[in-house]
């Protein structure tokens, strides 16, 4: 079941991009909760750069 409720979650993701960073993007999604989708390592890492640098309060997960 839980399973099944997980695969529906990231199938109905419907969240706002906040920025790009190459190809990653941080994603609010509407829960409240952040994601960092795609992207090269380096992507990513600026990605975290600029999150802790101007966003200091957001807590990242790791999304597809």
């Amino acid at each position: 079941m839980k399973l099944i409720q997980r695969l529906q979650q990231r199938l109905n993701r419907s969240g706002k991009i906040i920025q790009q960073f190459g190809q990653a993007k941080l994603i609010r999604q509407p829960a409240g909760r952040h994601e960092l989708v795609g992207g090269t390592p380096e992507d990513r890492a600026n990605a975290r750069d600029y999150i802790a640098f101007f966003q200091h309060e957001v807590v990242v997960s790791n999304g597809r």
